[in-house]
């Protein structure tokens, strides 16, 4: 066994280590032992053969731009205020001298990073350990909130669902609901109760839903919490006992055309309504993007691509009955939720055909 230089400018990190050649086991523990003294002659430590591991903590399998975590330099039967370490790194930032080596994760602590121990008791080190990649990503995830019914009977359950990627890498789910803010045109996040702490679980079940209400879900994890983006919102339309407005679609008749004109009007106790819209592609917009407001009434002049949902919203984020209203083969369906279908007791139907299929559709319909 021969002793062979590491690093020849005597710094601080050089250590002596040892090669195996054909010999004895004696002669190889002599080796070692003459190994250790020249260590300890030329670098003031001698050379042990324990290699240390890098860890991450928490180990999740990606980490995000503002997480708190640490990478951590394992000694197996070692470590204690005996030893000191020492990081070497490939990115930017040169850690200081400290195991658990904690940080707020940036984009520029991506690199290898291996670390060395040494026992100033003992006076002898480690060897480097192997090297541990960390990747940062900058692309906050955004959850996917899924809904189940959409349309209720009033005081009904509803199924909350956030999704997020790997969801079981230590995210806690909060849970949140759309409250308007007061003459102003703008909604705020009202978390809900039950999620002040996260729930573990993906699903929350909503007991005796009575109102419209969109929803919005986001998860976190560690601590000190990081979050991830606000889910985008989802509408639950809720069959209200005593709704604060009523829309009403004119004309009243089962048969429109694409060519002609309907007027959807909210009849409530709020001075100012606003007739709303919300499309399967989860866009939202009131009636001045595709109509024309005239106080309470919205004149839509064509609703051949009008596909969506429609209410009367107030101020105050007071809602009315919603309306569905969807398009296929040329042929839009006008559909009451049938809880909300005054002043008769079956759901209205009204279908928007186009003017050139106007003979031969009413004949069929007759």
């Amino acid at each position: 066994m021969d002793c062979w230089i590491d690093n020849l400018d005597k710094t601080s990190t050089g250590h002596i280590t040892t090669t195996s050649r054909d010999g004895s086991d004696d002669d190889d523990k002599r080796s070692r032992r003459n190994c250790q003294v020249l260590n300890t002659r030329l670098y003031g430590h001698a050379e042990e053969t324990k290699r240390p591991v890098v860890t991450l903590q928490p180990n999740w399998p990606r980490i995000y731009v503002g997480e708190t975590i640490a990478i951590r330099c394992e000694i197996k039967n070692g470590g204690g205020t005996d030893w000191e370490y020492e990081w070497r790194t490939t990115s930017s930032i040169k850690p200081p001298n400290e195991n658990p080596y904690n940080m707020s994760a940036q984009v520029f602590h991506n690199g290898q990073y291996s670390c060395i121990g040494r026992n100033k008791s003992k006076q002898s080190s480690t060897k480097w350990s192997d090297n541990f990649k960390l990747t940062v990503h900058d692309d906050s995830p955004q959850p996917v909130l899924t809904v189940s019914p959409l349309w209720l009977s009033p005081g009904a359950t509803v199924t909350l669902n956030c999704e997020v990627e790997r969801a079981s890498a230590g995210w806690r789910f909060y849970w949140y609901k759309g409250v308007r803010k007061q003459s102003e045109n703008v909604y705020t996040y009202k978390q809900l109760p039950v999620s002040i702490n996260g729930t573990k679980e993906d699903s929350y079940i909503v007991d005796g839903q009575t109102r419209t209400t969109r929803y919005y879900c986001r998860a976190g994890r560690g601590d000190p919490v990081y979050y991830t983006k606000y889910s985008g919102r989802k509408f639950v339309w809720s069959g209200e006992f005593n709704p604060a407005a009523s829309l009403t679609v004119t004309p009243d008749r089962v048969q429109h055309f694409f060519s002609q004109s309907i007027s959807l009007s909210c009849e409530g106790n709020a001075t100012k309504w606003k007739v709303m819209r919300y499309t399967e592609t989860g866009q939202l917009s009131h009636c001045s993007g595709w109509g024309r407001m005239t106080g309470s009434t919205c004149s839509i002049h064509s609703i051949q691509y009008g596909d969506g949902v429609y209410w009367c919203e107030s101020g105050s984020g007071e809602y009315s009955n919603a309306v569905n209203i969807t398009g296929l083969f040329g042929v839009c369906i006008h559909v009451n939720a049938p809880w909300h279908t005054p002043p008769i007791q079956t759901p209205l139907l009204i279908n928007l055909i186009p003017s050139w299929q106007q003979h031969s559709t009413m004949e069929r319909l007759v």
